[in-house]
């Protein structure tokens, strides 16, 4: 009895959407929106629908309802929708709004239309605000005029909602008499779960009350024997769908600690790019919670995407059934996220279906870029190499024997006019002597990264930097003033010398004729602050730290230099862990240029 309730419940359910789809595509076919325009006229509407309406006895009425224009043609013209219409509570208004947000079909809760009579409306969407609403109460589908018959030997009540929606004649009396062999089934028609009610006929009970009448109660030891095997049956067959169902949860629980656990981002979507699925590495990534996403379209997370561009992705992933590619996600905050995406299609829940797996590539990207960033800066060094190799041989001999044969010719030759020349000439090759030589010790020493110090003292060093100097101090007359002569112990490399000599080159340079210039060594506890004032210009604050760059020179009003004595003096005291500056003359007018030094290893 039971089998034959499902089955009966199973009929119901083809039979009465099959008989509405057949009306629909009808109804479409008379209205294709490609190739027809929409209901004109009430005339017209019943002229083309009234013939549909009497092939299926089972419809009360067709609406034609277009929610944009305020228009509603209706067949049979007399026919009323109820004064629930309108209502924005309405199961119309309700209906109204799933259809045209799920462009399918939609079958309203039942409405009264009659005290204990109800009716249903499938609403059909056509184009973006129109429907059509075909109305039709399940006693007139369950007629003897309708295309299905009744089953004799089936008595039902079907109940939508804790409503009686259909109720077979007899059925309650019988209900009375046979209320042990009721049954019962679901019942789905389209969107709406029924609930159907079945009891035997009389014609089908009275064979089997026969056969009691005829066996007698002699035969009961039978019919308990009988039962007793349908009862080990069942609880053999309820025994193995438990172990079956059993196994489905553990896989079904392996399957989720597998799929939240990975490392990589997963997503399903469906075939319009809506989330059906994501794990928890897609949440964590993208910083939005498994319900905010699952409400989201997969473009929404995909870099300078749309929805058109995400039907063409889709569209590969079918033809090709699997699909590589590289995306960028976008997280919740803008952060972009560089992925290797792999497709492939699937069955989900019954559907079609594309399951993307999302491998992060932020961390292999950073490699790959700090791989090219090390390429180039290796290309680069070999480039600075090439080009010191130039300085030193190419530049430098040329130069040098442009001074060699200028010096020659300055005492060779008689005419003022020309030693006049010849000497501007020898100065200007010394300049660019003294640049080739700076640009390539710059070089080198910025291409050493750590030095070999030792303790030595700085007092024999500054001595021999100032004898290198004697000839320029004669010559514009200038006085130095010397520290007092003692042990200056300091965890040194002898190329310190070429700092003290840069800054003491510097000081004569700008320093005025018959000036002095003063030479400290200041105790610092832990260093040795050396000190060099001069009475020149002095250097503005705004040029104080640029000085000590590359290239860059202050205005020493028309004194020339090549602007690199100072940048490698400063990576030299980069070296030796130091620190390097310029200040005022406290004594007046002029720089005071300095540089301290450990006195022993940190």
């Amino acid at each position: 009895m039971e089998s034959n309730t499902e089955m009966q419940s199973m009929q119901i359910s083809l039979n009465l959407e099959d008989e509405l789809d057949e009306v629909t595509q009808e109804l479409l076919t008379i209205y294709d929106i490609q190739t027809s325009s929409p209901p004109l006229s009430q005339y017209e509407f019943l002229i083309k629908t009234e013939p549909l309406l009497k092939e299926n006895a089972f419809l009360s009425s067709i609406y034609f309802i277009d929610t944009e224009n305020q228009q509603l043609f209706k067949v049979p013209i007399n026919s009323s929708i109820p004064a629930a219409y309108g209502d924005n509570n309405s199961q119309f208004e309700i209906a109204l709004l799933i259809a045209k947000h799920n462009e399918k079909p939609y079958l309203s809760a039942p409405y009264e239309i009659a005290p204990g009579s109800y009716c249903y409306s499938l609403l059909v969407p056509y184009g973006n605000n129109s429907f059509f609403q075909l109305s039709f109460t399940l006693d007139d589908f369950f007629t003897e005029q309708s295309t299905i018959g009744n089953d004799s030997n089936i008595l039902f009540k079907l109940m939508d909602n804790q409503r009686v929606v259909y109720i077979s004649p007899d059925y309650e009396s019988q209900f009375i008499t046979a209320e042990e062999f009721l049954t019962t089934a679901s019942l789905k028609i389209y969107n709406r779960e029924m609930l159907l009610r079945a009891l035997p006929s009389n014609s089908m009970l009275s064979p089997h009350i026969k056969l009691w009448e005829t066996l007698g109660h002699g035969s009961i030891y039978l019919i308990l024997l009988i039962l007793a095997i349908i009862i080990m049956f069942q609880m053999f067959y309820i025994s193995e769908r438990k172990e079956h169902e059993h196994k489905l949860e553990i896989s079904e629980a392996k399957f989720r600690s597998i799929f939240n656990n990975v490392n990589d981002a997963i997503y399903i979507t469906d075939l319009k790019g809506n989330f059906l699925e994501v794990n928890k590495v897609t949440c964590d990534t993208l910083s939005y919670s498994k319900d905010e996403l699952l409400k989201m379209q997969r473009w929404e997370i995909m870099l300078h995407h749309s929805p058109q561009q995400m039907d063409k992705k889709i569209n590969a992933v079918f033809k090709q059934n699997e699909f590589f590619s590289e995306s960028v996600h976008v997280s919740r905050d803008g952060t972009l996220i560089p992925v290797e995406l792999s497709s492939r299609n699937i069955n989900y829940e019954g559907k079609d279906a594309i399951i993307s797996i999302a491998r992060d590539l932020s961390e292999s990207k950073r490699a790959e870029m700090l791989l090219e960033s090390n390429n180039e800066l290796r290309q680069l060094t070999r480039m600075k190499d090439l080009f010191t190799d130039i300085l030193r041989h190419d530049l430098l001999g040329p130069a040098s024997v442009i001074k060699g044969y200028t010096e020659i010719l300055l005492e060779t030759t008689e005419d003022s006019q020309k030693k006049e020349l010849l000497d501007k000439i020898l100065q200007s090759d010394l300049k660019l002597i003294e640049l080739i030589d700076n640009a390539a010790k710059l070089a080198k020493f910025e291409s050493i990264e750590e030095l070999d110090f030792k303790i030595a003292d700085l007092y024999p060093l500054l001595i021999s930097v100032i004898n290198n100097y004697q000839v320029q101090f004669k010559a514009k007359n200038i006085s130095l003033k010397l520290p007092i002569k003692q042990e200056y112990n300091a965890l040194i490399n002898p190329i310190i010398a070429e700092v003290f000599s840069n800054i003491l080159s510097n000081a004569i340079k700008y320093s005025p004729s018959n000036s002095e210039i003063d030479i400290k060594v200041e105790d610092e506890d832990n260093n040795w602050k050396i000190l060099v004032i001069d009475s020149g210009e002095g250097v503005q604050v705004s040029d104080r730290e640029q000085i000590f760059d590359r290239f860059s020179r202050a205005h020493k009003g028309g004194v020339k230099g090549s602007g690199l004595g100072l940048a490698i003096a400063k990576r030299i005291i980069d070296l030796h862990g130091g620190s390097i500056g310029v200040n005022d003359n406290p004594a007046g007018k002029g720089s005071a240029f300095w540089f301290s030094i450990s006195k022993k290893e940190k």
